[in-house]
């Protein structure tokens, strides 16, 4: 009788955490702002700073994210779906050069971050930080670039991870290979 019981909760609870989920997504859609744009805009203050400087704009609206998290998501998504498409199941992290490739990409973003931290700290508080200089003045393409790298090594290093956490039958090739 009491694992009967433990099944039959079992069961109900399945369909309790569905119901929850679509009410919280009927909430949060209809307590957001109107539009797609003002949909993507609630999603991505919460993961972006969106400083207008930083963020790519068509005509005088500003996108959701800024360039270097455009990027990062781009790159992340493109990823994934390239080994999506390679290899479904495969299992092992890249090749140690691919790795090594990768180590640039994040040094890339990090420079790259670290730079347009310390401009945009200089341009708020003048006189702040007067003898350190920068590298090079930041723009969005670079940010752009330096965050699609990121997101590479997102995916790269995310998929292999999920797919051993996934697939007890899984392919024991690294996720992308040359």
């Amino acid at each position: 009788m009491p694992n009967n019981l433990i099944k039959r909760i079992g069961a109900g609870s399945k369909y309790l955490v569905i119901v929850a989920a679509l009410l919280v997504f009927i909430g949060w859609f209809i307590n957001t702002p109107p539009g797609l744009l003002g949909k993507a805009d609630a999603i991505a203050y919460a993961v972006c700073h969106r400083i207008g400087e930083r963020s790519f704009h068509i005509g005088s609206i500003q996108l959701p994210l800024c360039a270097r998290c455009t990027g990062m998501y781009l790159g992340a998504v493109t990823g994934l779906f390239f080994q999506s498409i390679i290899g479904w199941k495969r299992l092992k992290i890249p090749h140690w050069s691919i790795i090594a490739l990768l180590v640039v990409f994040v040094g890339a973003f990090g420079i790259d971050g670290s730079n347009s931290y310390l401009y945009l700290l200089k341009q708020v508080s003048p006189g702040m930080l007067p003898n350190v200089p920068n590298l090079y003045v930041p723009n969005n393409t670079l940010r752009l670039l330096t965050g699609s790298g990121m997101g590479l090594v997102i995916a790269l290093m995310l998929f292999p991870a999920f797919n051993q956490t996934v697939w007890s039958d899984g392919d024991d090739k690294p996720a992308i290979s040359g």
